[in-house]
């Protein structure tokens, strides 16, 4: 923001272009999230320490046990952690994808949730809203962030593919007394489960 202060009119209009722009979450954002998706449950690759990742957690076979999990994490140059999670749920891909991303449903069963709406859409990527309540002394965080899902039918079921990030929207403004969360990042891909699992 503070570089918008600083530009000319005509940099300005640019950079709230290039914002737009910076909404889209692309095709090729939503494939390179589903072949990575594909490669680790395929077993062909899942995250190495030569790539940065550290293994916190293994419970069971994620191809084989609907309990297990498996917990990766890497450090990113902000101090914070990226993490990568697979793990099977006993639950159907639809019934996972819509308690996680349907904000309604979400605010239902997380309680450190507080307002949680999708302010737009555009060319199928919505724009959306999330405050998450901390407990004093901590301050509230907020998200400003764009979501996109592809749904990718599988035998008659439905694979679930979500890519989503923090944006600077003018139609979300930061608030007062409120940390915006700006580094964020998730993708997901939901498997249909199979007769394997």
């Amino acid at each position: 923001r503070s570089v918008r202060r600083a530009v000319g009119l005509g940099e300005e209009l640019w950079l709230r272009m290039g914002a737009e722009l910076e909404w889209e979450v692309s095709e090729a954002d939503l494939d390179e999230v589903e072949r990575a998706g594909k490669e680790i449950t395929d077993g062909v690759k899942y995250p190495s320490v030569k790539d940065g990742w550290a293994e916190m957690y293994r419970k069971g076979d994620p191809s084989k046990d609907t309990d297990a999990l498996i917990i990766w994490r890497k450090p990113m140059n902000s101090g914070a952690f990226e993490y990568l999670v697979y793990g099977g749920v006993p639950y159907s891909a639809d019934s996972m994808f819509e308690v996680n991303n349907d904000l309604e449903v979400h605010k239902s069963w997380d309680s450190s949730s507080g307002e949680m709406f999708i302010k737009s859409t555009m060319n199928e990527t919505e724009l959306c809203y999330w405050e998450i309540l901390y407990p004093w002394p901590m301050s509230v965080r907020d998200y400003s962030y764009v979501r996109r899902v592809r749904r990718v039918p599988v035998d008659g079921r439905t694979k679930y593919v979500v890519y989503s990030k923090a944006v600077v929207s003018d139609e979300l403004p930061e608030k007062k007394k409120k940390v915006r969360v700006t580094d964020y990042l998730s993708k997901s891909v939901i498997l249909p489960e199979t007769d394997k699992s």
